[in-house]
């Protein structure tokens, strides 16, 4: 009776454990596709999050990409969020 050939995978992604992981360039620049423009969110601005609602901007800390801001949501309270990931939108003065 023939064996057969049982290949591991990895349940979270469902990627063969055996295959090669590529390399990652650290001084490469990100993916100007993924890079997400944060020039409108300073402090004293007021924001717009799909979830939290308005809120105004407390405080902006760090370097890009890792750039992080102190909101106060008005009715979610305060949060820090990872500009990247957090889909704001600057709300215009009126």
């Amino acid at each position: 009776m023939a064996k057969k050939k049982v290949q591991k995978i990895n349940l979270f992604d469902a990627t063969p454990l055996n295959e090669k992981l590529k390399k990652v360039d650290k001084d490469t620049p990100e993916d100007p596709d993924n890079i997400v423009d944060t020039t409108g969110i300073k402090e004293g601005a007021t924001v717009r999050h799909d979830r939290f609602g308005q809120g105004k901007v407390l405080k902006v800390e760090g370097e890009a990409p890792n750039t992080k801001a102190t909101i106060s949501f008005l009715q979610a309270g305060e949060k820090t969020l990872l500009l990247k990931f957090a889909k704001l939108t600057v709300v215009p003065r009126k």
